[in-house]
Order: C-alpha cells, then sequence, then structure tokens
C-alpha cells in the first residue's frame, strides 16, 4: 500500500509536469519566438539519502488535527535546498481519500532547520475574507523530502507516519 501511495504521489506530479508544459507549448504553437520552459518545482531524485545524512524530523499535530508543524533540523551541511509532499489520508464522504500539501524549495540557513506549518484541507482569501475547509478524520501519511545541493542534485528520504489521540490532542507517529 505504501507503494502505490508512493507511486501515486510520483505518478500526480509528473502529470501536471506534463500538463503545464503542454498547455505552454500549445500557447507557442502559432508563434514564432521561443518561450523558456521554468523547470519543475520538485527536483528528481539523485539517490536515496545515507543514514548518516538523514535530518531529524518530528510532525506536531494541531490540538483539532487541522493540520500542523513539520520540523526538520540537523540537515547536513551538504544540502542547500528542501523541498516536501506530505501526502495523507482524510474522509470524504463517508470514504477514505488522498490529499496532499507541497512545499519549497525552501533556502536552508545556517541553523540547519526548517520548519513549516501545513493544513489539512484548503484556504481560499478573497477581499480579505479567508474561507478553509479542513480534511476530516486525517489518519496517517507519507512525508517525502528532498534535500538539493547547490550543483541541483536531490536526495530523498520517505518517512510515513500514523496520526493517534492522546490525552494532551493529537500526535503524529513517525515509522
Amino acid at each position: 500500500m505504501k507503494d502505490k501511495k508512493v507511486l501515486l504521489g510520483i505518478g500526480t506530479g509528473v502529470a501536471v509536469v506534463l500538463i503545464i508544459v503542454g498547455w505552454l507549448t500549445g500557447l507557442t504553437g502559432k508563434k514564432e519566438k521561443e518561450v523558456a520552459i521554468a523547470k519543475p518545482t520538485i527536483a528528481p531524485i539523485a539517490a536515496v539519502l545515507f543514514e548518516k545524512d538523514r535530518p531529524e524530523i518530528e510532525i506536531s499535530i494541531n490540538s483539532d488535527r487541522s493540520g500542523g508543524t513539520i520540523n526538520i533540523s540537523n540537515i547536513a551541511n551538504q544540502f542547500a535546498e528542501l523541498e516536501y509532499e506530505l501526502i495523507y489520508t482524510a474522509e470524504s464522504d463517508g470514504l477514505s481519500v488522498e490529499r496532499g500539501v507541497a512545499g519549497g524549495p525552501i533556502t536552508i540557513d545556517s541553523s540547519r532547520k526548517v520548519s513549516e506549518t501545513v493544513l489539512f484541507g484548503t484556504e481560499s482569501c478573497t477581499t480579505g475574507i479567508c474561507k478553509r475547509h479542513i480534511d476530516k478524520n486525517v489518519s496517517e501519511g507519507i512525508l517525502v523530502i528532498r534535500l538539493i545541493d547547490n550543483e541541483g542534485k536531490a536526495w530523498g528520504h520517505e518517512t510515513s507516519f500514523t496520526i493517534e489521540k492522546t490525552t494532551k490532542g493529537y500526535e503524529a507517529i513517525l515509522e
């Protein structure tokens, strides 16, 4: 099941890039000008991280399970940027569905730490009014991290997690 989730996430990312490239090339079909196509925001993975190079990862969950914070620390000095994908399972109309959040590239500063707040759902802000739709019953997921060096090479690390209710709220248990 974990392999299917990863393949689905990768397949979705590739499909989005292909759609964007197709759309951009369709716009330039009648023009004679050359248009530069932006590189995808998700770096291709060159290799899996060695255990010694893996950062410390913590996911803290909000007390109402509406989202949380991804904390990544102890990032090796060879890496300049970080990207992430958080794929999680939620409930919609009584069915279990996959949703996701992605971010980056994020510059890694001298503290060698990155902290990102994520929302399990969507938020739309127009004319000063924000509306949120929070995904229900988020229970588990996969966090994929890509660490990128100054030459653009990326190393990936994947961590599965489950969300459990505790006496203090909710906690992400990383596997």
